[in-house]
């Protein structure tokens, strides 16, 4: 249970420190609160996945947070390309 919340921290984390340097630093959006819980929750659930995955597979929790932090931002990717958020124009 322990290695879950760790998963879901980093997940979290990594999101939201991508989330604020790298979209809303540089120009905040139009876009605001309901992406930032979409990016978060895509956050969340992709550090447990990737960690859930990788710890399946083995036992070091090290592996298990490094996919964590894959698993975080492919998803975080993905919603954002769903979403429409990211623009080729500004």
């Amino acid at each position: 249970m322990h290695l879950y919340l760790l998963y879901l921290i980093y997940g979290w984390g990594i999101t939201s420190l991508i989330l604020m340097l790298v979209i809303w630093l540089k120009d905040p959006p139009s876009y605001g609160f309901g992406s930032y819980v979409l990016f978060s929750a895509a956050g969340i659930l992709g550090g447990i996945g990737g960690g859930i995955a990788a710890s399946a597979v083995e036992s070091d929790p090290m592996t298990g947070i490094a996919a964590a932090l894959s698993g975080a931002l492919i998803l975080v990717g993905v919603a954002r390309l769903v979403s429409g958020s990211m623009t080729t124009t500004r």
